[in-house]
């Protein structure tokens, strides 16, 4: 079995920090390897089953907040997306298949913030939904081509 693991750690200025990786073995092994080499406190705060492309579709998805390798600062969606695989804090299970694509529905695919505060295009534009397009399209039943 394989996964794609979001390790989150806090960082200077009050910012988190989540690392979106794969792994062939648990994700809390891999957690303790890259523990050796990170300054910061990681924990393992949710992973799900999936494979390496899965995790370069989450990389390329969230390339607007990424700022080193596979670092990606969690704000706007991916802070958002992170929080609804896990509601309760750091995960101890893999987050079903089904909650995944909800999450993908309501964090990655949402246009509009979820709070009045939040400005609306900074938020949209804090991952890229065109990874996500097919799955849109089977959604709303349009062609992937025109939707």
């Amino acid at each position: 079995m394989s996964y794609v693991y979001f390790f989150v750690c806090h960082a200077p200025h009050n910012r988190l920090n989540c690392k979106i990786g794969f792994s062939k073995s648990h994700p809390e092994r891999r957690r303790r390897e890259v523990q050796r080499m990170c300054p910061e406190e990681l924990e393992l705060f949710a992973y799900i089953e999936g494979d390496e492309e899965l995790e370069r579709k989450l990389h390329r998805t969230f390339d607007p907040v990424l700022f080193h390798h596979e670092w990606f600062s969690m704000e706007n969606k991916l802070k958002d997306f992170v929080w609804y695989l896990v509601p309760d804090g750091p995960c101890e299970a893999p987050t079903p298949a089904e909650k995944f694509w909800d999450a993908v529905h309501d964090c990655i695919l949402a246009t509009c913030a979820p709070h009045p505060s939040i400005d609306d295009e900074e938020y949209t534009y804090s991952a890229d939904m065109s990874e996500w397009e097919q799955y849109r399209a089977w959604l709303t039943g349009e062609d992937a081509g025109t939707a």
